[in-house]
């Protein structure tokens, strides 16, 4: 051996290797018992290096390369490979929920300046993404520059400080400036807009509003909240109806032509904002006559909206009954359960026969039924509008607004965002100085109201809302006298007639109080309940009695639970899991719109019983599967029982029978078979079904019957028990892994 070789000498460490070759240290030379192999890089061999002896002659590894990488490969169903354990764990520090393929590309380059190359470029694209959905969104909605541009600020604070996946904490955060600026909008349209779901909008909303209030960058004043809904907002979104947005998603083609037509769909602009905005115009009269019998109150503003926009289609085509479908769409537009929407539509239809049994130029008023009111409420419009002064000033603002059409632009989607960029242009000029400061909190709001002022200015809409705001028919007292001169819709009299009733219980309630005694009044087991709730909201001094006056029984019963639990617990803070819950409560969300937030409880019922059915049906598939499964373990069994019958069976001649593929045959040997004195009926119960493969059974001589002939037919018998016969090779048959089902394919 020369010595002129490149060796490298290996030796035991006390420490654990990491050298792939470790395992030489621990390898005696045959030769002297030396521990010292070295690698001869020229001959490829492993040379011992206190005698020369070659240990190993062939250090080259011809075999194929791993494709493992490090950890396992998994592979879906498409044969696509997945990523490992080690994988994922390598690229957890740059994952941001989405795109995995830049991590997964970079995963062998695991350097400082690679991750942090890559983290930056999905930053830049997730803000781009957000600022490109809050703009969109924001001019939809007919939101100025000033309020978008504080959004993406808002965007920019939370995306810093929060893991943000998807769209919907930046349209939470267009929901907070939004508020902060005055502007009346809804998670709900949001999350129409945006094709999120309310719910986890909502919950979005609530983790970005308690960062930024933790941050002092917003204030928890009344400028994140709504007062009451106003019926009047509400009711111009019918303006909407027909936009492209709900063309594109179908929301319409379900409707029947009429309405379609009446509605304006698959129309010009113009032609579309004409019929919208006379059938605005007849709904808002049924508003006025709904706030006249107090329907509107202490119930929610949004059913009873889309029951005056179903009446006004009625009377538009002068149909008798409801279209299950308007009913659906005007449920989905006010995001309204169909019953309750049913349920405004009845009371608002007897207010309006009430008043139609009193018209004084029709004749026989008392014969006009439900049926027939369809054609009479016109009249009752007319009557209605006439009836007093201020009256005729509402219906006269109401049809001048309507002519004019100052909203044309509003009833296609499609120049609204025109109209956005007009809008902010405006802002732009008013406020010199907005680009350069528009980080700032309060940036851009004064711009913001002035601009809300001018556009206020030529609103004919904002007059009848002041003239209705104004109007005696909407103040109590005077519906109060009006009560002794008409006959007035039974919710009417049923609201005073219990507000009359709590204000005795309140005023015994104080009286028991001041005295401690028993009421005087006579109470039932429903007031004697209502009682001792207004005494306890009186003693705990948390309610008013004009909320008291305007409570239902439940609220009551909300109110002292509630009462009593702060009572008990003054100190109560709120945790950092409540905070961050995915539930809204009536501290994240005023009432009213938390109220039109949540569920419904028909909707909830509903919900539990399409469910509870989904839920019996996968039950019954597992059951089949159980059953499937005992079935398949019991054929086995009985297969394996059927085996070891046959293979305990002594023939009469012989050892144990052999199983020869031969010719095809539907004869069998009967005693193999049966011990039944009836042979022919056996063999008539064992005829094979057609296609069907049947084995024959010979019977093998005794060795002592064999003679020298019979030595090639031992060959045979072999063969063919070790499955090589050429007749199982060629058509399938046999073989060591064929069954015939009856477990008659091996033998002993």
């Amino acid at each position: 051996m020369s010595t002129s070789i490149n060796t490298t000498v290996t030796t035991q460490s006390a420490t654990p290797s990491l050298d792939p070759y470790a395992w030489r240290s621990k390898r005696q030379c045959t030769g002297c018992g030396g521990h010292r192999l070295a690698d001869d890089h020229e001959t490829a061999t492993l040379v011992c290096v206190d005698c020369g002896l070659v240990a190993n002659e062939n250090m080259l590894d011809d075999n194929p390369k791993s494709h493992h990488g490090y950890g396992l490969t998994r592979v879906s169903a498409t044969g696509r490979e997945l990523i490992s354990k080690d994988k994922r764990a390598h690229d957890k520090r740059i994952r941001t929920g989405q795109g995995k393929s830049e991590a997964i590309a970079l995963r062998n380059t695991p350097s400082g300046t690679t991750n942090v190359t890559v983290y930056s470029r999905r930053y830049m694209q997730r803000l781009d993404e957000a600022r490109m959905a809050i703009t969109s969104v924001g001019r939809a909605n007919g939101l100025s520059d000033v309020v978008v541009r504080r959004a993406i600020f808002f965007f920019v604070l939370v995306k810093r400080k929060m893991r943000v996946v998807g769209d919907g904490k930046a349209l939470a955060c267009l929901y907070i400036a939004a508020r902060e600026a005055g502007k009346k909008l809804r998670l709900i349209e949001l999350a129409t807009q945006s094709g999120l779901s309310p719910y986890t909008l909502g919950a979005d909303y609530k983790r970005v509003r308690t960062f930024l209030v933790r941050r002092k960058t917003i204030d928890t004043g009344t400028g994140l909240y709504v007062a009451e809904e106003d019926p009047w907002t509400e009711l111009e979104r019918i303006l909407s109806i027909g936009s492209s947005e709900s063309i594109e998603r179908d929301d319409y083609a379900h409707l029947p032509q009429d309405v379609k037509d009446a509605l304006g769909i698959n129309m010009e602009s113009v032609e579309r904002s004409r019929h919208l905005r006379g059938l605005l115009s007849m709904s808002q009269k049924f508003m006025i006559i709904a706030a006249d019998a107090s329907l509107d109150n202490s119930r929610k503003i949004q059913p009873l909206v889309a029951a005056c926009l179903i009446v006004a289609l009625e009377v538009r085509l002068q149909l008798t009954e409801t279209p299950k479908e308007m009913l659906h769409l005007v449920g989905f537009m006010y995001n309204s359960n169909p019953i309750t929407i049913m349920s405004r539509y009845r009371e608002l239809r007897k207010c309006i026969l009430q008043w139609a049994h009193q018209l004084p130029f029709v004749g026989k008023t008392a014969h006009i039924t439900e049926k027939k009111l369809v054609y009479f409420t016109e009249d009752v419009v007319k009557y209605f509008g006439h009836l007093q002064d201020k009256n005729r000033q509402l219906w006269a603002l109401i049809d001048k607004a309507t002519e004019e059409g100052e909203y044309e632009g509003e009833g296609d989607a499609d120049h609204v965002e025109e109209s956005g960029e007009d809008n902010g242009d405006c802002v732009e000029d008013a406020g010199d100085g907005v680009d350069e400061e528009w980080d700032d909190q309060r940036t851009g709001d004064d711009d913001f109201n002035q601009e809300q002022d001018e556009r206020s200015e030529g609103d004919d809409w904002s007059l009848v809302r002041d003239g209705i705001d104004d109007a005696p028919l909407t103040r109590k007292d005077i519906l109060a006298g009006m009560a002794a001169r008409r006959h007035d819709p039974p919710a009417f009299i049923a609201r005073v007639k219990r507000r009359s009733r709590l204000g005795e219980l309140i005023q015994s309630a104080k009286q028991s109080i001041a005295d401690s005694t028993t009421p005087s009044l006579r109470l039932g087991r429903k007031d004697s309940r209502r009682f001792e709730w207004i005494k306890q909201l009186l003693v705990l001094g948390t309610r008013t009695e004009d909320e008291i006056l305007d409570a239902s029984d439940n609220c009551l019963a909300d109110w002292v639970v509630i009462s009593q639990t702060r009572q008990a617990k003054p100190q109560i803070v709120r945790s950092q899991e409540e905070l961050d819950s995915t539930e809204l409560t009536e501290k994240d969300l005023d009432d009213e719109e938390l109220s039109s937030y949540l569920r419904p409880e028909p909707d909830q019922e509903s919900f539990y019983r399409v469910m509870t059915q989904a839920y019996h049906e996968a039950e019954q598939v597992s059951n089949l599967v159980e059953v499937r499964r005992k079935a398949t373990e019991a054929s086995k069994k009985a297969r394996e029982r059927r085996k070891r019958a046959h293979e305990g069976q002594a023939p009469d001649k012989g050892g144990p029978s052999e199983a020869v593929v031969g010719e095809r045959s539907w004869k069998l040997r009967l005693e193999a078979l049966s011990d039944s004195d009836n042979e022919l009926e056996v063999a008539r119960k064992a005829l094979p079904r057609p296609g069907q493969r049947v084995i024959h059974h010979i019977q093998r001589p005794l060795m002592e019957d064999r003679d020298v002939e019979g030595e090639e037919e031992d060959e045979l018998y072999d063969d063919a028990a070790d499955g090589d016969n050429a007749f199982d090779r060629d058509v399938g048959y046999g073989g060591d892994d064929y069954d015939d089902g009856y477990g008659y394919d091996e033998y002993d």
